[in-house]
């Protein structure tokens, strides 16, 4: 039983070291929004149209968007 709880506490610890913090920060992490701030045609003929979207994202969380 003892041999049980030293390895749990070692366990714990290496959790620690391994970026537990980063862990526990991104359950606690928003969901990113965005918003269509412009539409511009940049081509257009009989059979297709080229549209450019301007999107702003907005991310309050610390780690990034990929």
């Amino acid at each position: 039983m003892r041999t049980k709880v030293i390895m749990s506490v070692l366990l714990l610890l290496s959790f620690n070291s391994c970026g537990l913090k980063e862990l526990i920060q991104t359950a606690n992490m928003s969901k990113p929004s965005a918003k269509l701030e412009n539409v511009k045609v940049q081509a257009l003929t009989f059979s297709s149209i080229d549209l450019l979207f301007e999107i702003k994202i907005d991310n309050p969380n610390p780690v990034a968007i990929k």
